[in-house]
């Protein structure tokens, strides 16, 4: 069963300021994203990587070298017109036992084991997403209002790399109503289909703002 890794960097940073686009954005001496590809180019479990981006760098990404990297396509309006986008280029001919691993390339930190762990766990039950335990007490708000505290321990932050059986996914898009949806398993829960979690690694953090950058180095140093 083959697994196609889509690394998702076409988002607008516009929480970074000054213009910075969070995906090329300097990390110890290299893009953020160059560190999210070499995971991906070097644990076993993954065969193939997707990368979806701004039409401006795909000449930069292709430069990085890594091997695994079959195609660079231009990003959607939404994040699920980028992933489409990707999926868009498999050989509709050898798409039956496919998984795909969904990942965010903001996220640098990234572990092989947990990129594996995951992969293994989509491939026994056909969907499983990192995430970890929400470690503060969360509020359901309305406006500056408090309404409810849900309770902590049913509550988990979730992260990627998201893997997924193809064939499913494509189910789960032909039920997709087209509302907002923050990330890919969401469209399983509206599709009814079930997804396992894998603890995931509090490390593995999304660059959004220049403060996640300091700490993505200070994890790296």
């Amino acid at each position: 069963m083959n697994t196609i890794a889509v690394i998702v960097a076409a988002g607008n940073s516009s929480r970074m300021g000054k213009n910075t686009n969070k995906i090329f954005a300097d990390l110890c001496g290299k893009p953020v994203l160059s560190h999210t590809l070499k995971a991906f180019q070097l644990t076993e479990s993954i065969d193939e990587i997707i990368v979806v981006t701004g039409e401006q760098y795909r000449e930069e990404v292709s430069a990085y070298g890594f091997a695994k990297v079959t195609a660079v396509v231009p990003g959607g309006n939404t994040r699920e017109e980028s992933v489409l986008n990707a999926l868009n280029t498999l050989d509709s001919n050898s798409q039956e036992d496919v998984f795909v691993a969904i990942h965010d390339g903001a996220r640098p930190l990234i572990t092989l084991a947990l990129i594996d762990k995951v992969v293994e766990t989509a491939k026994l039950h056909g969907a499983a997403i990192a995430a970890v335990p929400a470690k503060d007490t969360m509020k359901v708000c309305e406006g500056d209002s408090v309404k409810t505290t849900p309770d902590r321990r049913t509550l988990f932050c979730a992260q990627t790399p998201q893997v997924f059986d193809l064939k499913l996914y494509r189910k789960a898009l032909d039920k997709y109503d087209g509302s907002s949806v923050s990330d890919d398993s969401s469209l399983f829960e509206r599709a009814g289909i079930p997804v396992k979690i894998v603890e995931g690694d509090y490390r593995n953090i999304k660059i959004t703002t220049p403060e996640d950058l300091k700490i993505a180095k200070a994890f790296l140093i």
